[in-house]
C-alpha cells in the first residue's frame, strides 16, 4: 500500500481517511506483535499527516517523498539516545521543546516512538501536559507490543489500534510476493503464526531447513534412556550455541505438536512435513509424558534466558526427560 509493508488495510485506511477529513488523533498508540509491520505502518501515517495535499499521501509532493526516503525532517523517529538504552526526562524535554518549533517541509510534524518500553516512567510523566495538549500540528505515535506498559495516564491520551496476526490468506501473498516458490509455504504459514517479519525471516535464511533438520534428529535423542545420549546433546548445543534459541524453541514446536496429536488436535499441528514421525513418537507416550516434556523445554527456554550453561541446561533437559 502506497510503497510501504502494509498487512492490516482496512484498519490504515480508516486511519487515512480521517486524516484526509482533518480529524486524526494528536495521539497513537500501535499495539502488537513485532513482526507486524506497526513500523510501516506508523511510516505510512505519518507520510499522510505531513502531506499538505487533499488526497494525503499524495506520494508526489517533497514531504511525502522524503517521508518514503526517511528524511522528512517533519517525522521524528524517538529513538535512545547515544550511549543510552532507554528514554529518559532529560530527551523528553528536548522533544517538547522542539514540538513547539513549527514543521519545516510539512502540514504537522509527527513523533514516532519506536519502543513503548523503553520509554521510563519520568519520561512518561514528563510528556503528560504535552500529550494533554499538543501544538495543533503535532502528532505522537508511540509503538508498543503491549499498551499496559504505559502509563494508565499515557494511555488515556491516546487512541489505541491493535494490531492481530493476520490470516493465512494475507501471509500466503506476502511470503508468495518475496520468495515466489517457496519451500514448505504451509509450515511457514503456520510457524509465523499470522506474523509477516517472521516468515520473512524464515525464507530469507537459507540456514533454516537444514538447522530445522538437525534440530529434529536431536530432538529425537531427547527421549533416550542412556544417561551418555544427555551428554552428547550437550555437546551439540555447545556446538551450537549461537543457534541455541532457535533450537530450543524447535523443540518446543515439536513437543507441542506431539501434545496435538495425542488430544486428536491434528489438525492444529504446525510440522505438517514431520506428521508421520511425530505421530510415531507420540503413539508410544501418553498425553502426561508429552506435557511434562514439553514444560521442561519451556523451563529450559527460561534457563537460557537468565544465562544459564548452554551444555548445563541441555544435559539436565535430557536427563530429566529420560528418566521420567
Amino acid at each position: 500500500m502506497y510503497g510501504y509493508d502494509i498487512f492490516h488495510e482496512k484498519l490504515i485506511l480508516n486511519l487515512l481517511e480521517n486524516v484526509r477529513h482533518q480529524n486524526p488523533a494528536q495521539a497513537y498508540i500501535f499495539e502488537g506483535e513485532i513482526g507486524l509491520g506497526r513500523y510501516e505502518a506508523a511510516r505510512l501515517v505519518a507520510a499522510a499527516l505531513a502531506c499538505p495535499e487533499d488526497m494525503p499521501p499524495c506520494g508526489r509532493c517533497n514531504s511525502c517523498v522524503s517521508a518514503k526516503s526517511g528524511t522528512n525532517p517533519d517525522i521524528v523517529d524517538v529513538l535512545p539516545q547515544s550511549g543510552h538504552k532507554s528514554i529518559g526526562v532529560p530527551q523528553v524535554r528536548e522533544l517538547i521543546k522542539d514540538a513547539y518549533t513549527k514543521p519545516f517541509l510539512s502540514r504537522r510534524k509527527i513523533y514516532i516512538f519506536r519502543d513503548a518500553s523503553i520509554i521510563t516512567e519520568p519520561a512518561q510523566n514528563a510528556l503528560l501536559k504535552i500529550l494533554e495538549e499538543p501544538p495543533e500540528y503535532v502528532v505522537f505515535i508511540i509503538i508498543a507490543q503491549n499498551a499496559q506498559s504505559l502509563l494508565n495516564t499515557v494511555r488515556s491520551r491516546c487512541v489505541l489500534v491493535r494490531f492481530a496476526p493476520v490470516c493465512d490468506e494475507v501471509m500466503s501473498r506476502y511470503i508468495d510476493k518475496i520468495c515466489p516458490g517457496a519451500k514448505n509455504k504451509d509450515f511457514v504459514i503456520r510457524y509465523a503464526r499470522g506474523v509477516p517479519y517472521t516468515a520473512r525471516k524464515i525464507v530469507s535464511d537459507e540456514n533454516f531447513e537444514p538447522i530445522r533438520q538437525d534440530t529434529f534428529s536431536q530432538f529425537c535423542k531427547l527421549f533416550s534412556e542412556k544417561p551418555l545420549t544427555a551428554f552428547e546433546l550437550g555437546d551439540y548445543a555447545a556446538e551450537n550455541k549461537d543457534n541455541i534459541s532457535r533450537i530450543v524453541e524447535l523443540w518446543r514446536e515439536f513437543a507441542r505438536d506431539m501434545l496435538l496429536i495425542c488430544t486428536d488436535a491434528k489438525d492444529m499441528i504446525i510440522n505438517i512435513d514431520y506428521a508421520d514421525k511425530l505421530y510415531e513418537m507420540a503413539a508410544v507416550m501418553d498425553e502426561k509424558k508429552i506435557l511434562f516434556i514439553l514444560k521442561q523445554i519451556m523451563n529450559t527456554e527460561l534457563m537460557l534466558s537468565r544465562y544459564v550453561s548452554v551444555r548445563a541446561a541441555i544435559v539436565r533437559l535430557a536427563l530429566v526427560v529420560g528418566e521420567y
